[in-house]
């Protein structure tokens, strides 16, 4: 009997272990250069969804604004949720995909159009 709860105990705790490297993984500052260089900074809110916010760009009317929220699916291993344009504030759906710790796929999809952005760490 307690080796049985040993063992359900360890397996309950895997994913909470998961989700506490791609937290650690994905928080941070990334460039993403077809954003206009933007330097974008993902961290996780007290509402336990993840934001994007432009710290640097080249078109200084972007610094500052919220451009993504979404939430870490654990099944699939990646984020989920919006993305708001920084120039016409259109919702686009989004998830993010990390690559390796110096790397990470932003996928926009809006009816039948998808555009990627490629993050790079900004160390």
């Amino acid at each position: 009997m307690i080796r049985l709860i040993l063992c359900l105990s360890i397996y309950l705790q895997q994913p909470s272990l998961l989700f506490a490297q791609t937290k650690a993984n994905l928080e941070g500052d990334w460039l993403l250069e077809d954003l206009d260089n933007s330097i974008v900074n993902f961290y996780i809110g007290n509402d336990d969804f993840w934001y994007g916010k432009i710290l640097k760009s080249d078109k200084p009317i972007y610094v500052h604004q919220v451009i993504y929220k979404g939430k870490y699916i654990l099944k699939n291993s990646h984020l989920e949720g919006i993305f708001t344009t920084p120039k016409s504030k259109m919702n686009i759906s989004a998830k993010i995909y990390l690559d390796n710790t110096q790397q990470m796929r932003f996928v926009g999809k809006k009816y039948f159009i998808t555009k990627t952005y490629i993050g790079k760490r900004v160390k």
